[in-house]
C-alpha cells in the first residue's frame, strides 16, 4: 500500500491505459497508416534518437530549474531522481500535473526537506514552468491570426486568460497566509474540530515561498532553465518535419505544441490520454493541410515514442529508483 502523500498507481490506470491503447489502434486502422510508415521509413532511426535526447535535454533543465529555486539544500543527483520520477506519476495516474507536484514535494521532505519549503519550491517552480507555456500560446496565437489554424483568436485568447487568471490566483494565495488559514477554519468549521497543524503548515509554507519568489537572481536563473527546458521539448517537431523534407514555421511548430501540451495536462480519465491525444494531433495537423499519412507519422513519433513510451520507460526506472532512495523499495 503506498504511503499517504505518495499518489497510488493502481490496475484502474492500467486498464484506463489499455483504453487509450484501444483509441489508438482505431486510429491506427483508420487513417493512412501505410502511408505513415514509408514517412517513417524515410525519416530514419536518427532523428527520432536525436529528438529523444532533446527530451531529455529539456527534463534535464526541468530539474535544473526546480534546483536552483532548492537554492541547492539537495543534491541535484536526487532532485533530478525525483524530477524524473514525478513526470512517470503524471503519465500513469490521470489527473494533469497534480500527483506528479505532490510527489516532489512528498519525496523532497523524504530527503530532509522542510515540508513546508518543499511545497513551496515545487508551486513556484510549477508558476515559473507555466512562463514559457504561456509564451508558447501566445505564438500559437500569432498563428492562429493568420486565419490558418482550426482554433479562432478567441479561443486561444481564452486559453491565455484563464491560465494568467490561475497564475495570479496561486501567487497571490501564496504570498499571503490570510487565504490558506480562512480555507482552514472553515473546513474546522465543518470537521468541528481545530487543525492547528495545518494552519502551522500553511503559514511556513507562505513564509518559505516568499523567501523564494524574493531572490530575483535564483528566479532569473530558474526562469532561463525553463526557456531551455521548453526549447528543447519543442525541438522534435522541427526535427522530425526537417527529417520529412518539410519546413515549417517557429509559429506553426509552438502552436502544434502547445495543443499537444494541453492535451496531455487536462486529465480526462487516460494516463497521459495516449490515444486521445494521437486523434487529436492527427486532426489538427490533417486541418492545417498537413497529408494524413505525414500527419499519423510525426504523431507516432513526436509524442508516442519521443515522449510517451520514451518518459514512462526511463521515467519507470526513475520512480523505482526514488522509492528505494527514501526506503520505500529494499535493494
Amino acid at each position: 500500500m503506498a504511503e499517504e502523500g505518495t499518489p497510488k498507481i493502481t490496475w484502474k490506470n492500467v486498464g484506463m491505459m489499455l483504453a487509450g491503447a484501444a483509441a489508438l489502434i482505431v486510429l491506427l486502422a483508420s487513417t493512412d497508416f501505410e502511408g505513415a510508415m514509408k514517412y517513417v521509413r524515410e525519416m530514419g532511426l536518427l532523428p527520432v534518437l536525436v529528438s529523444i535526447l532533446s527530451i531529455h535535454l529539456g527534463v534535464f533543465f526541468y530539474n535544473l530549474g526546480w534546483y536552483q529555486l532548492l537554492r541547492r539544500k539537495l543534491p541535484f543527483r536526487d532532485v533530478f531522481i525525483i524530477g524524473w520520477a514525478s513526470l512517470f506519476v503524471n503519465l500513469v495516474v490521470p489527473a494533469g500535473s497534480a500527483p506528479g507536484e505532490v510527489l516532489r514535494a512528498y519525496l523532497a521532505s523524504k530527503r530532509g526537506l522542510d515540508g513546508g519549503e518543499a511545497l513551496s519550491s515545487v508551486i513556484a517552480h510549477r508558476i515559473i514552468m507555466i512562463v514559457p507555456f504561456v509564451v508558447s500560446v501566445a505564438l500559437g496565437m500569432s498563428y492562429a491570426l493568420t486565419g490558418e489554424s482550426p482554433l479562432t483568436p478567441a479561443q486561444t485568447a481564452v486559453i491565455i486568460g484563464l491560465m494568467a487568471i490561475a497564475i495570479i490566483i496561486l501567487v497571490a494565495v501564496s504570498r499571503s497566509e490570510r487565504p490558506l488559514l480562512a480555507l482552514i477554519e472553515v473546513i474546522e468549521k465543518i470537521l468541528k474540530r481545530e487543525l492547528p497543524e495545518a494552519k502551522e503548515a500553511a503559514v511556513n509554507y507562505v513564509k518559505s515561498f516568499r523567501e523564494l519568489t524574493s531572490d530575483k537572481k535564483t528566479l532569473a536563473s530558474s526562469m532561463a532553465s525553463s526557456f531551455l527546458n521548453w526549447l528543447f521539448d519543442m525541438m522534435p517537431i522541427f526535427i522530425l518535419f526537417w527529417a520529412a523534407g518539410r519546413g515549417v514555421s517557429p509559429l506553426y511548430v509552438a502552436f502544434v505544441y502547445s495543443i499537444s501540451i494541453i492535451m496531455i495536462l487536462v486529465p480526462l480519465g487516460i494516463p497521459g490520454n495516449t490515444g486521445l491525444r494521437e486523434w487529436v494531433m492527427v486532426l489538427l495537423l490533417t486541418s492545417t493541410g498537413i497529408e494524413e499519412g505525414l500527419a499519423l507519422a510525426i504523431t507516432l513519433l513526436a509524442s508516442t515514442v519521443v515522449v510517451f513510451l520514451n518518459e514512462l520507460i526511463f521515467g519507470f526506472f526513475m520512480y523505482l529508483l526514488a522509492l528505494k532512495m527514501v526506503g520505500r523499495v529494499r535493494g
